[in-house]
């Protein structure tokens, strides 16, 4: 049970990187986006799953680990990454644009998500990413919006 939540937690290793592990979470939520955006069922409850599975491990790999939202757990960034996603256009320039915002959110940590890092419990540990996720989708929504009126489409 410990390899799986190690496994899961660190999102297939991913957070074992020795440098930056929240970035290679990110990622690999991308690249999880990726196989799955072609259906929205498929997209939706992966993303559902996802989600589900995280707060399942989370409190268990901060015990393994030892600490509260270990750096090795970057579960949280993939399911941050892939609502970041969310119904945004397909376009490359577009995927490219989630993920940066999704990055610089989750690094700087503009209220409120610097207040939900610091809350106790799995939630505190997703809930940063999740508010991540979502400024990044805001952003990338609006950015289409404006250059779709510009543009005339």
């Amino acid at each position: 049970m410990k390899t799986v939540v190690k496994m899961l937690s660190s999102f297939f290793y991913l957070g074992y990187v020795p440098r930056i592990p929240g970035f290679f979470g990110s990622l690999g939520g991308l690249l999880f986006y990726l196989m799955v955006r072609r259906n929205l069922a498929l997209y939706f409850g992966s993303l559902i799953a996802l989600t589900t599975i995280a707060f399942l491990v989370i409190d268990k790999a901060e015990q393994i680990y030892g600490r509260k939202d270990a750096r090795i757990i970057v579960i949280d960034e993939a399911v941050g990454m892939m609502l970041a996603l969310f119904l945004i256009p397909t376009e490359f320039f577009f995927i490219f644009l989630a993920f940066i915002f999704f990055r610089l959110y989750d690094v700087l940590k503009p209220f409120p998500i610097r207040w939900a890092e610091k809350q106790k419990s799995p939630l505190g540990v997703m809930l940063d990413d999740v508010i991540a996720g979502l400024y990044a989708n805001l952003t990338v929504q609006v950015l289409y919006g404006i250059l779709a009126t510009k543009s005339g489409v």
